[in-house]
């Protein structure tokens, strides 16, 4: 060590210069001198060691000035280090917590998405089973309504070679037919909720009022589109899904005949109105208001909108159809 050193140094200095007889004095070194050149020398000698022994001690208190101050900084290292090794600990001890509060909510995500996936599962099998419903309903109906034509059509034929037999009573029938009007149509229902309607149902594409009263959302829209919930799964709609507000009421969206009234799970009441070819389906339906076979205005209540057991709030599945094709509800509704 350097402070080691000088002090050694100076040491084995003062023991070289000192005289052997350590009971003289500076004094008696001087005087001793046997004339006075010498004497000066001796002065002069003195007066040089002085000044060398000064230097020595001075380096002496820097070189232990130094140490103390590296010591000092050596001290505040070792404190800082200390204090970064406790917070290095905590922030190590807060990341392992963090670390395990993260892998709970993914353990939890995991746990919910396979619950979401169930449910989704379970709703994908509704939705096939009210499809499969729908369609056979729909096939029913066609026949029964091909049957009907073909039935009039005969009655017609059979009618019409009746009155080639007997010309006499063909007079009377063209007369009476030719003096009674056709029937008009049924007047449409104008509210603040239902837009003007005129035409045909197909007339009206984009113009047909919303199939609920009062706020709405739409939560879910028609064809192949990505679960709202679950990333890289995507969901099938034959309709649109529309969340509205408790008290809610489903309105027929034209006039027409409601032509089937039936339940399935997940869907509570579903009812189907026909406008010719045209039908609408309203399911997710409370206290249903209407009858089957009963004719209907647009903008008329058919119930109430249920609340979705999966969901937690009222929706109301909607559809329209051309018979059996399906067909984008956004498009044919007023926004």
């Amino acid at each position: 060590m350097q402070v080691e050193s000088l002090r050694k140094s100076y040491i084995e200095s003062l023991r070289r210069l000192q005289p052997y007889d350590r009971s003289r004095t500076a004094m008696s070194f001087i005087f001793s001198s046997k004339d006075f050149t010498t004497l000066q020398q001796r002065l002069r000698y003195l007066k040089e060691f002085s000044r060398w022994r000064q230097k020595r001690a001075d380096a002496i208190s820097a070189a232990l000035d130094s140490l103390e101050s590296k010591r000092n900084h050596l001290t505040a290292l070792e404190h800082k280090s200390a204090a970064l090794l406790t917070k290095t600990t905590d922030e190590q001890a807060r990341l392992d917590a963090n670390r395990k509060g993260a892998e709970e909510i993914v353990a939890s995500l995991r746990k919910d998405e396979k619950s979401l996936l169930a449910v989704l599962e379970q709703q994908k099998k509704q939705a096939r089973v009210l499809d499969q419903r729908l369609d056979k309903l729909i096939a029913e109906q066609q026949e029964a309504e091909r049957k009907r034509k073909a039935e009039a059509a005969k009655a017609e034929k059979s009618k019409g070679s009746s009155k080639s037999s007997t010309p006499s009573a063909t007079a009377p029938a063209t007369k009476t037919k030719t003096d009674t009007p056709s029937p008009a149509p049924s007047s449409m229902t104008e509210s603040a909720n239902v837009g003007n309607l005129d035409g045909t149902f197909a007339q009206n594409k984009g113009k047909l009022p919303f199939p609920i009263s009062g706020k709405y959302r739409i939560i879910s829209k028609f064809g192949r589109q990505p679960h709202p919930s679950i990333p890289k799964v995507e969901i099938e709609n034959s309709g649109i899904d529309i969340e509205t507000s408790a008290g809610a009421a489903a309105r027929a969206i034209f006039e027409g005949k409601v032509s089937a009234i039936f339940k399935e799970d997940g869907y509570n009441s579903i009812v189907m109105i026909r406008h010719g070819s045209y039908i609408t389906i309203y399911a997710g339906i409370d206290n249903v208001s209407v009858k089957n076979g009963e004719k209907v205005k647009a903008g008329q209540t058919i119930g109430k909108v249920n609340t979705d057991a999966t969901r937690g709030v009222p929706v109301l599945h909607f559809e329209i159809r051309n018979e059996r094709t399906k067909l984008n509800p956004s498009q044919w509704l007023s926004r």
